[in-house]
């Protein structure tokens, strides 16, 4: 048997992320700018001054969980702009890794109703031709209610594909232990990779014990692969990463080593594959 199941991730693999954030963004700063009484315009400047020191050295900043890197700042501008305000909440005196992660879920909560809606041109088209062929459903960190207007957005409709949000793909349990690494090393990212994301493989198994599916009839697409593929990698699912303008080679390669892993230049060619290995 084939893949009888595909899991998508929908912020930046369903979406121009990019397009979408720009208002998330404005709305986050000026959140963090009121919070911290910092006036914008000087907000503005520091904001840029750090975003451009996180883009020279992109391996060594991302969103930081119990001291773990889970995803990398550059992954895109919603990660980009919780890493951003994290080193300035720092900065500010606020030591508390909980405390700053309290504020920095606060932040993004407020601001991601404010997220665009931008479409991948090919989304609509993609969807309608994998749920012919096969299951599929999202799994997304984002809240469900969210997810599921946006999609009944789209000429299609897609009500019938099931979305599970807030899956939680950042949680790493170190302590979890049988199943995958705690961590790994790839060529590129200078740092570990923590694999052992718990409530993500409950998630995931809980799918598979539904379809009554083993991992290799199991594919996951995705944006960041750290993020939505790195732990379906490695208990053996197959990976298709969607790469924005702004994925490093380096990510691209670690996907293109996976011997069940593919890189798609669209969500056409992403359906073109899912079909071949179905």
């Amino acid at each position: 048997m084939g893949v009888e199941l595909v899991v998508l991730d929908f912020d930046g693999n369903l979406t121009n992320v990019d397009i979408e954030a720009i208002p998330f963004v404005e709305s986050y700063k000026t959140d963090f700018s009121n919070t911290l009484n910092i006036e914008r315009p000087k907000l503005d400047l520091i904001w840029a001054h750090k975003q451009s020191l996180i883009e020279s050295n992109p391996s060594a900043y991302g969103w930081t969980v119990n001291g773990m890197i889970v995803a990398p700042a550059y992954a895109d501008p919603l990660i980009m702009s919780r890493t951003i305000a994290g080193i300035l909440l720092k900065d500010s005196g606020i030591t508390d890794e909980s405390i700053r992660s309290k504020m920095l879920d606060s932040f993004f909560q407020n601001s991601y109703g404010k997220l665009g809606i931008s479409f991948k041109e090919d989304a609509d088209r993609f969807l309608s031709g994998l749920k012919e062929n096969i299951a599929c459903c999202v799994m997304t960190n984002s809240k469900t209610d969210g997810v599921v207007k946006k999609i009944a957005k789209l000429p299609t409709d897609h009500s019938d594909i099931v979305v599970y949000g807030d899956a939680k793909k950042y949680l790493v349990t170190p302590e979890w232990e049988g199943v995958v690494p705690n961590s790994i090393e790839k060529d590129g990212f200078g740092r570990p990779l923590f694999v052992r994301r718990q409530q993500y493989w409950n998630a995931l198994h809980a799918l598979m014990q539904k379809y009554h599916l083993h991992p290799e009839n199991v594919a996951v697409v995705g944006d960041i692969y750290e993020l939505d593929l790195l732990l379906p990698e490695m208990v053996g699912m197959h990976t298709i990463l969607t790469p924005r303008e702004k994925t490093p080679a380096f990510e691209i390669n670690a996907v293109l080593q996976s011997r069940k892993g593919y890189v798609a230049q669209s969500l056409d060619d992403a359906l073109d594959y899912l079909l071949i290995i179905k």
